[in-house]
């Protein structure tokens, strides 16, 4: 819990302050001790003379609750995020996966596939774009680009300035998938024909060749997102 705040509240305790602060029923003990409030600031009792108004609005603990978020593109993109209070938070913000290229056959490449959108949190972590597959006889591979930012309470001016602020979403798009490459497919065409016994036979034929045999289109990339932590 947290103490009273003081003013219109009534006088503080020595008992409210060892319920709180557990150091038992003299304030000496609590010299140079740490506290929180409410709003997550914190410092520390004073080292000398120390009475029970030091106490008003103070607890023993961070308010902090940790947790965690996923910042998809179908919930968040173009979406402001609020800063949750913290002590320490972590963000890594991943781009669009690159589309897959189309698998390459033996008369046509497959196409290339296209770059993931890169992503963004406010202006904290952004990314470049994630690159699309070239085309290969394997099925070109994709990748991610990711970009991560992190703060500590090592820096309390800045944890409080943060908290409570937003921060713009962007979540990039999947890459889109590539054309598939095509084969040879073969095909003979009889030019002469002779009868024997009234019955066609062919007695020449050429082989034509086709570039029609699809191999295998890419597919598109996953869409980017966030990932926010804290604790």
């Amino acid at each position: 819990m947290t103490l009273p705040a003081g003013s219109n509240n009534p006088p503080i305790s020595m008992s409210d302050i060892n319920a709180e602060f557990g150091l038992g029923n003299n304030l000496n003990a609590y010299r140079s001790q740490r506290w929180y409030k409410d709003n997550n600031s914190r410092g520390f009792f004073p080292a000398g003379a120390i009475s029970a108004s030091d106490f008003y609005a103070t607890r023993v603990n961070s308010p902090v609750v940790s947790g965690s978020a996923t910042l998809t593109r179908a919930s968040w993109n173009g979406q402001n995020y609020t800063i949750p209070m913290f002590n320490n938070l972590s963000v890594t913000a991943y781009s669009g996966q690159g589309g897959k290229a189309g698998t390459s056959g033996n008369c046509q490449a497959g196409g290339a596939g296209g770059a993931g959108g890169a992503s963004a949190f406010g202006t904290y972590a952004v990314t470049g774009t994630g690159a699309g597959g070239s085309p290969s006889a394997g099925n070109g591979s994709v990748s991610t680009a990711s970009a991560s930012w992190s703060i500590t309470d090592g820096n309390q001016s800045s944890i409080l300035a943060l908290y409570g602020t937003s921060a713009a979403i962007t979540a990039g798009a999947g890459g889109g998938a590539g054309a598939t490459g095509y084969n040879t497919r073969s095909e003979n065409v009889c030019i002469k024909y002779d009868f024997y016994g009234g019955v066609p036979v062919c007695t020449q034929a050429v082989t034509n060749y086709y570039c029609d045999s699809a191999v295998g289109a890419g597919s598109a990339g996953a869409a980017g997102y966030i990932s926010v932590s804290w604790t």
